[in-house]
């Protein structure tokens, strides 16, 4: 008894059976479509080339897709971009007085509109997994103190694909001259970065986090003097992230 190597070994001959002649027939016309040394071997018919066209296409069609898809994992607790509106920070988060001034759904990236975007990032944006996400901003007639909030999140189909947009911006932002690494105090999300810069009049924060699949931002405004601007800004800028936090942490983690 002899065992076929190319076969797995439950599956086994009884025994080799003798070649037929119309195998051997068929094994000499291969061989025989062999140029041999010197010959040229005749151009594929027309039909030959269309039918391996055909067949590339079709394979691309279905690989690229795949590739496309698989560029994020999916993690483990995923928050749906069907939710985001409840991620990103309310009016019953800030101080009295603010009035909403933005309230909707997030195009492609920082709140661009799609026509903004280069096709290039956009379909960078949509093979990380950009699902959608939230915009709000708010606002409040002041001449000192905490006077407008910037409050969104971008949600991913997993946590890989919005730590690759996550490397993205904070490289766009540390090639920007006018914002400037602080100290938080606090930890917020998975990973997190606080920018600050002084303005005529007012200080600017910005805090960009990353929590499982989501990418989100806060951002204000504090009116003041330099010294008493920066601290306003600097624990506003704590408080309003570890709040929006909590509300992606309980929308992750509710019943």
């Amino acid at each position: 008894m002899s065992r076929d190597p190319e076969l797995p070994p439950e599956r086994e001959l009884a025994d080799d059976p003798e070649p037929s002649p119309e195998r051997e027939l068929a094994d000499d016309e291969e061989w025989d479509d062999e140029p041999e040394e010197g010959e040229r071997r005749p151009p594929l018919s027309r039909r030959t080339i269309l039918a391996l066209a055909a067949g590339a296409l079709v394979l691309a069609l279905v690989l690229v897709p795949l590739a496309v898809l698989t560029v994020p994992a999916v993690s483990d607790a995923i928050l749906l971009p069907k939710a985001s509106a409840d991620l990103v920070l309310d009016r019953s988060d800030l101080p009295p007085g603010f009035t909403t001034e933005l309230d909707q759904a997030k195009p492609l990236d920082l709140g661009l509109d799609d026509s903004q975007l280069g096709l290039v990032r956009k379909a960078q944006l949509v093979a990380f997994g950009f699902g959608g996400g939230w915009l709000r901003t708010f606002e409040r007639a002041a001449e000192t103190g905490l006077v407008q909030v910037n409050a969104g999140v971008s949600v991913y189909r997993g946590a890989d694909g919005a730590r690759l947009e996550w490397v993205r911006t904070i490289a766009e932002l540390g090639g920007a001259p006018q914002w400037k690494r602080f100290s938080l105090g606090a930890d917020v999300g998975d990973e997190f970065v606080a920018y600050e810069q002084a303005i005529a009049g007012a200080h600017a924060t910005l805090v960009y986090y990353r929590y499982a699949n989501v990418l989100a931002q806060v951002s204000l405004t504090y009116r003041g003097s330099a010294d008493e601007a920066f601290r306003g800004a600097a624990k506003a800028a704590r408080d309003l992230a570890k709040a929006q936090t909590d509300r992606e942490r309980f929308a992750r983690f509710k019943p």
